[in-house]
């Protein structure tokens, strides 16, 4: 994904945006895809549906999979929707149509794999509920570091200054 990005900045000339977006989708993969890992320590590495009420038993490790996941999406009060900004408008100020929508998609396939993870995960019945009561959250080593990446992610969206800061000076823009 990130090739792609590569290649979406340089078809719309997108100078500015791109040193976020080449950074953040690779946080937030981390802090999305992290999320499997202390599960991994606990269950099979299986289907979706073995997520099952997971969200009830590792509130921590799901609740930051639900922010780096948001983050992927674009979803607004995420860094990820800082970033998919930017390429939106330098893909309608290059008058690329395609791209556009090549990002929309993207952002409806993100939306399409995370968001039964997350219902599977939270919104199910006791009885439902893949898990019984050994498992839980995971150790703290494993979950500190997914909270602190989810915490970035949201701070990343009230603060976007620093990754612009960065790229202009990587470009030269005083």
């Amino acid at each position: 994904m990130r090739d792609g990005l590569v290649v979406l900045h340089r078809s719309v000339g997108c100078c500015l945006c791109g040193t976020g977006d080449l950074l953040l989708p690779n946080l937030l993969r981390r802090n999305a895809y992290g999320r499997v890992l202390p599960a991994g320590r606990k269950l099979s590495p299986g289907r979706r549906e073995r997520l099952r009420g997971l969200g009830r038993r590792m509130p921590w490790t799901m609740a930051a999979f639900v922010i780096g996941g948001f983050s992927l999406i674009g979803v607004p009060l995420t860094a990820g929707f800082i970033s998919k900004w930017y390429l939106v408008l330098g893909t309608m100020e290059a008058n690329q149509t395609a791209m556009l929508f090549v990002l929309l998609g993207s952002s409806l396939l993100n939306a399409a794999y995370f968001l039964p993870i997350v219902y599977k995960a939270f919104f199910c019945t006791p009885e439902e509920s893949m898990f019984e009561d050994k498992v839980q959250e995971a150790p703290l080593w494993c979950v500190v570091p997914l909270v602190i990446t989810a915490i970035v992610s949201i701070g990343l969206f009230f603060y976007p200054d620093l990754f612009r800061t960065l790229a202009e000076i990587a470009v030269g823009v005083k």
